[in-house]
């Protein structure tokens, strides 16, 4: 069996409502992340833009003007994440991974990432796993898996943010079994695992030469 090949896809911030993500991304890293467009699904939708070769930064949030044929994803039903945004309004909450065999990769997984679902956003499709409850493993800082089509990777299309990612290092009260997960969806090399008091993300990215961070 083929081992798939994992790259990091895209970092996710949640918020509020777009307006709100979208400055508190501006007022963080003083960049601008265009409007993109819905889920229909999941009444979600979101904010796009290149941060490096096949790389994005998505801001996305609850769609007042829709309503889901599920349990949202990316535990934006939790009551424990909802209180949360409430709170910050915006923050850098999950990452996703692309992976050559999304099949295997979740087949390999130690942790309950839940099956692939085929997705869509206009003219895009791909395949992510999502479990039945919508609900992210360890707070969101294991990533979830996502599998494009064999075709260029969407980021090429996206407006280019005029920033580079450089790093995403998870915070974790549990480093061992953290990292044992990373390892078992081939994910250990994409990121730093650091001991905390609680599971969060971080993540810098270049600028001119300087480090800017979220």
């Amino acid at each position: 069996m083929t081992t798939p090949t994992i790259k990091l896809d895209h970092l996710v911030v949640a918020a509020t409502s777009l307006e709100i993500g979208m400055a508190w991304v501006k007022d963080r890293i003083g960049v601008d992340v265009p409007r993109a467009g819905a889920h229909n699904h999941m009444a979600t939708h979101n904010c796009v833009g290149r941060i490096g070769d096949d790389i994005y930064l998505e801001i996305i949030a609850i769609n007042p003007d829709d309503t889901p044929d599920r349990i949202r994803w990316f535990s934006m039903d939790d009551p424990t994440f909802q209180a949360r945004l409430t709170r910050k309004g915006a923050f850098l909450h999950h990452w996703a991974v692309n992976t050559s065999d999304i099949s295997t990769t979740l087949h390999a997984a130690r942790h309950t990432p839940g099956d692939a679902m085929a997705m869509s956003r206009g003219t895009l499709h791909w395949k992510i796993s999502v479990r039945d409850d919508g609900i992210l493993a360890r707070d969101g800082v294991i990533p979830t898996v996502i599998e494009w089509p064999d075709i260029p990777h969407p980021s090429q299309q996206m407006t280019d943010l005029g920033i580079r990612f450089e790093e995403i290092a998870v915070h974790t009260t549990d480093p061992a079994g953290t990292r044992a997960d990373l390892e078992a969806i081939g994910a250990t090399h994409l990121c730093q695992v650091v001991e905390a008091d609680k599971n969060t993300l971080s993540a810098t990215f270049t600028r001119d030469g300087k480090i800017i961070g979220l």
